[in-house]
């Protein structure tokens, strides 16, 4: 199972608070991706999964059946998360990825990457451009972090190791 490293790189400090949620980057991802940009390869392998766990339980890859089972597999997969402090708007924002990767809408998917980095600096900005009341803030930075370990743990990385920088 493979290990999923990410630095906390801080981008700015608020007033009296924590660092702004942190930027979260990969360590150590392949030579060919940008830094930070293995967050969007675990998603796109996260997404594909899916997509071949839905296409094994309905015996097809596209069709209305497929759908409907994708769908299913999706919301059996995000469930436990929803019962998490923020899983509800965690897991709507992995939803607009996953069916965003179906349609290959690059912009969505790069809109829910920015998401998950911490970098909405209002609710308001996040919900014009993800349609989600939620923003990874100074008070709500360390529950989404958990959220994401659950939800690489459940991806099939075997750990979420965090450095300092």
């Amino acid at each position: 199972m493979p290990i999923f490293r990410l630095s906390v790189v801080c981008k700015e400090v608020r007033a009296k608070a924590l660092p702004r949620t942190a930027s979260l980057f990969v360590t150590s991802p392949p030579k060919h991706v940008p830094k930070g940009g293995a967050l969007a390869l675990v998603l796109d392998r996260w997404v594909k999964n899916i997509q071949r766990k839905a296409a094994e339980e309905c015996g097809s890859s596209s069709g209305t059946v497929y759908a409907q089972t994708f769908h299913s597999v999706l919301e059996t997969f995000l469930d436990p998360l929803c019962e998490l402090v923020h899983g509800y708007d965690f897991s709507a924002v992995l939803k607009i990825y996953a069916f965003a990767f179906a349609e290959e809408d690059a912009e969505a998917k790069a809109c829910v990457v920015k998401w998950l980095r911490g970098e909405y600096r209002t609710k308001t900005e996040a919900r014009r451009e993800l349609g989600v009341n939620a923003c990874i803030a100074d008070d709500s930075w360390y529950d989404y972090l958990k959220l994401l370990a659950e939800f690489l743990t459940g991806a099939g990385y075997k750990r979420l190791g965090c450095n300092d920088r």
